[in-house]
């Protein structure tokens, strides 16, 4: 969601950019995974970039589907995966680990769910008040349950994590989706893109935060 194509590229370039940073700081798996996300939000931008394109008639009606499905299943069957498992990856808590895990079995119920309403159901995108309506035809009781195990898998992750940065990740994530979800039932325009750029900067900091106490805890061990 965005405020217009020239809005939504913007955004995918700064968080291109975040996620390069991200990618270039990471020394472990659980680093690579977690600079994923901004790697998904520029990817997601860009799509709905690609989006606004088609439904403004600027771009080729044959492009429409790709960006438009490729946005949804970014955001709806990548996301409530890849963030438990890379919280988890970078926890060292047992207890909060096991947290993680069925915070990721909730996530994986959700994409799968997700996944099965985009193959079964009607999907349409729309601009609609300066930004862009995804509706899928899903029964009510559907919509509130795989919405509700959305959020859930997106945004308790990081409070479960015992490092205090994951946390004002978290709270990134919190803040973008109320803003998102407010500015969608007052039909104004969607700031999401804004925020994304925003989370992934944080994630840069963060990846960068742990390598340096895994840096800082390897050179104490060699001293020992």
């Amino acid at each position: 969601m965005c405020f217009s194509a020239t809005a939504s590229f913007a955004a995918s370039g700064v968080t291109g950019i975040a996620a390069i940073a991200a990618m270039a700081g990471a020394k472990t798996p659980a680093h690579r995974l977690l600079a994923c996300i901004p790697i998904s939000f520029a990817l997601q931008q860009f799509a709905e970039g690609v989006l606004w394109r088609t439904l403004e008639g600027h771009t080729s009606l044959a492009w429409q589907a790709p960006a438009m499905f490729l946005f949804l299943i970014l955001a709806k069957v990548v996301w409530p995966v890849v963030v438990p498992v890379a919280i988890r990856g970078m926890e060292n808590e047992a207890g909060r680990r096991r947290l993680l895990t069925g915070l990721l079995g909730l996530g994986v119920v959700e994409s799968a769910a997700f996944a099965y309403s985009l193959t079964a159901y009607p999907v349409t995108a729309a601009i609609a008040g300066g930004h862009i309506a995804y509706h899928i035809e899903t029964p009510p009781l559907v919509r509130l349950v795989v919405d509700t195990l959305y959020v859930v898998t997106v945004t308790v992750p990081p409070f479960v994590s015992s490092t205090l940065l994951m946390r004002v990740l978290g709270v990134g994530v919190v803040v973008s989706l109320i803003v998102a979800k407010l500015a969608y039932y007052t039909a104004a325009a969607s700031v999401w893109c804004f925020f994304a750029a925003f989370i992934s900067v944080l994630i840069v900091v963060v990846v960068r935060a742990d390598v340096a106490r895994i840096t800082a805890a390897s050179t104490g061990s060699e001293r020992a």
